[in-house]
C-alpha cells in the first residue's frame, strides 16, 4: 500500500508585506499572516484566511485566532489528501490559494441560492413585469418565507415550475441539513464544499434517504449527481 506523502504546514509573517500599527506605545510593525506549504517537493505560500496582521512572531493571536489556525491547517490537510486520491501523480498544489475559496464554500448559502435563483428564473420567465413584487435574493428572509410567499403571490406557480419537483427538492436538502447540521468558526463553515466532497457526504446521505425517507429513488440520484458535479467543477474539476 503507498504511504501517504507528507504535508508540512506553518503559518507565518509576511514580512514583505509592512504595515504600520501606531498605538500608546509607539509604532508596531505588523505583517499579513500567510501559511508555508510544502508536499511532494512543491512549495507554496497563501494567505491565511485571518485577516488580522500579525506580529512577526505571532504573539498578538489571541486564543480564538489560534484555534483557527489549528482548524485551517487541517483544512488544507484534507483538500491536499482529497486532490491527491483524485489525482494521484499528476496532483499540484500550484493554485490551491484560489481553490480554497470555493472549497470552503458554505453549502447551506450555495443550496439557498440555488433554490433562489431557481425560483426567481421560473417566475420572471412568465411574468417578467412582476420582477419587483418579491425579494428574491435577500438572505434576511428566509427561502421558505420566500416560497410561501410566492405561492400566494402566483396562484399559477405550478404552471411556471414543477412544484412537486421543486418541492421534493427542498424537502431533499432539509433532510441534508438536519442529517450534517450548520457549524461555523469564524470564517470556517460546516458543512462546506470539501466536506461534501471528502467525507461523502452525498453517498451517506442517499443511503440515509433510500433507507427512511418517502422520496423517489430516481429524483435524489439526479440532484445529488447535478450538486456532486457542480461541487466538483468549482473545486477539483476547474
Amino acid at each position: 500500500m503507498t504511504s501517504e506523502k507528507k504535508i508540512t504546514l506553518n503559518h507565518f509573517a509576511n514580512i514583505n508585506l509592512k504595515e504600520r500599527d501606531s498605538n500608546a506605545h509607539g509604532i508596531k510593525m505588523l505583517y499579513p499572516l500567510y501559511l508555508d506549504i510544502i508536499y511532494r517537493r512543491q512549495h507554496i505560500q497563501i494567505k491565511s484566511i485571518i485577516d488580522t496582521p500579525v506580529t512577526k512572531e505571532l504573539d498578538n493571536l489571541d486564543p480564538a485566532s489560534k484555534i483557527l489556525l489549528s482548524k485551517e491547517k487541517e483544512l488544507i490537510q484534507k483538500i491536499i489528501r482529497f486532490e491527491e486520491s483524485e489525482l494521484g501523480d499528476n496532483h499540484r498544489i500550484a493554485g490551491l490559494g484560489k481553490r480554497l475559496t470555493n472549497y470552503r464554500a458554505s453549502i447551506f448559502v450555495w443550496v439557498d441560492d440555488y433554490l433562489r435563483v431557481k425560483l426567481k428564473k421560473a417566475i420572471l420567465e412568465y411574468v417578467p413585469d412582476d420582477k419587483h413584487i418579491l425579494n428574491f435574493d435577500s438572505r434576511n428572509i428566509p427561502f421558505e418565507r420566500v416560497f410561501d410567499a410566492a405561492k400566494a403571490l402566483w396562484p399559477k406557480l405550478d404552471s411556471y415550475i414543477n412544484l412537486d419537483l421543486f418541492q421534493q427538492e427542498i424537502s431533499l436538502w432539509k433532510q441534508y441539513f438536519d442529517l450534517f447540521p450548520r457549524k461555523e468558526y469564524n470564517k470556517l463553515k460546516y458543512p462546506a464544499f470539501i466536506d461534501w466532497l471528502a467525507d461523502d457526504h452525498n453517498y451517506k446521505f442517499r443511503n440515509i434517504l433510500l433507507k427512511v425517507g418517502e422520496l423517489d429513488e430516481t429524483l435524489v440520484d439526479e440532484s445529488l449527481s447535478y450538486f456532486n458535479n457542480i461541487l466538483r467543477l468549482a473545486t477539483i474539476d476547474q
